[in-house]
């Protein structure tokens, strides 16, 4: 009988085990599922009309990616729906209300830029987080070399080098005052330049129009270039066929402002608010944002220009 009890005690234990286990694999298999569906979710806000819509439904978006990301911390495609899609709140919501309360509300204007920074910083460690999900090691061997850490990076990379570069560079220049951000641009345009060197038509001009402003808003003792802007520019027009409002935008603000062409500046703009945002609805809500910085930036000429 004692033998009898103890082996049904030790055949319940094995049962506990084996559902504990599968209810364990059943959970990893439910939120990988799930970490894959919001992987491609977000892309149903890039066609919305309404910004003010995604505005308010995005940090809730976010949070729940977070909450998922907990349950398969090295999911590749979640890790770089996150450094995306921080990185565009950031730019798209928080960064462009500071810029617009500036003159109106300066310490709710400043709240904001740090906020957006941190956003920033959020995107970009979830950028380096995904890329060493790909190439174990990466970070650590980043510190070291980072040029020999992006050699091995290859095509499928492309995505979370640019999107991790970009969010580094938001936060580098918001965060202006922190002499540690300052001296990281060079990495950060490391990993911007080694995804454009392994697709320049990555997601169809995006890393030109990136670019326009890189080179056409520094001073060329740092780098800065209006004529390589100028090629960026012409190369995102054509790659995104005039469809998109970026290019424009970024050119005006960055090259036009610096060299006063006020001329060229609002033509830019125009250009910009001309778009009819239906015609390539997966840069509908961009394009809207775009429109409304272009409406912003028209109204802030004799801020920007020496009449």
């Amino acid at each position: 009988m004692k033998r009898l009890r103890l082996f049904k005690f030790i055949l319940m234990g094995l049962s506990l085990t084996i559902l504990f286990q599968f209810g364990c694999s059943l959970n990893s298999l439910v939120m990988s599922g799930l970490a894959n569906s919001l992987s491609h979710g977000t892309s149903t806000f890039a066609t919305d009309n309404d910004p003010r819509l995604i505005a308010k439904a995005l940090p809730f978006s976010l949070k729940l990616m977070e909450s998922v990301l907990q349950s398969v911390p090295k999911n590749h495609g979640l890790l770089t729906t996150l450094c995306k899609a921080f990185t565009e709140y950031a730019y798209g919501f928080v960064e462009q209300k500071s810029d617009f309360l500036m003159n109106r509300n300066y310490h709710k204007s400043l709240a904001l830029r740090h906020e957006a920074k941190n956003l920033y910083l959020r995107a970009r460690n979830y950028g380096f987080r995904g890329l060493n999900v790909s190439h174990p090691s990466f970070i650590k061997e980043f510190k070291k070399n980072p040029l020999k850490a992006l050699k091995a990076m290859r095509p499928h990379d492309v995505a979370l080098l640019y999107w991790t570069g970009v969010a580094w560079m938001g936060a580098i220049s918001l965060g202006q005052n922190d002499p540690r951000l300052l001296a990281d641009i060079p990495l950060a345009k490391m990993l911007v330049q080694r995804a454009f060197t392994l697709n320049p038509n990555f997601d169809d001009g995006t890393i030109q129009s990136f670019l326009i402003t890189e080179v056409g808003s520094l001073p060329q003792a740092l780098g800065g270039s209006p004529q390589k802007a100028r090629k960026y520019l012409k190369e995102a027009i054509k790659l995104t066929h005039g469809l998109s409002a970026s290019p424009y935008v970024n050119f005006a603000e960055s090259v036009d402002v610096q060299e006063q062409n006020l001329k060229e500046f609002k033509s830019m703009l125009k250009h910009a608010l001309q778009i009819n945002v239906n015609k390539k609805p997966k840069w509908r809500l961009m394009n809207l944002i775009m429109q409304k910085r272009a409406r912003w930036l028209l109204r802030q000429q004799t801020n920007l220009f020496v009449q």
